[in-house]
């Protein structure tokens, strides 16, 4: 459960990240509610930010896992 967590606290960080407004008010209602990983896959597909997401996300598992360690 932990993970799921650490993972869903990633899509909040994410969605605040991008800089433009639009993508980022349409990424903030995908994550709200049930299917909230779904739809910000979704999401991030149709708004053309997929590489920017697992760079992103890549970068935070990165700081988790170095965090962790000490």
């Amino acid at each position: 459960m932990r993970q799921h967590c650490d993972e869903y606290a990633m899509l909040e960080e994410f969605s605040i990240f991008v800089k433009d407004e639009k993508a980022s008010r349409m990424l903030q209602i995908a994550i709200k509610g049930s299917g909230a990983f779904r739809r910000f896959k979704e999401t991030v597909s149709e708004l053309d930010l997929e590489q920017e997401w697992y760079s992103f996300r890549d970068e935070q598992y990165k700081k988790r896992r170095l965090s962790g360690a000490k």
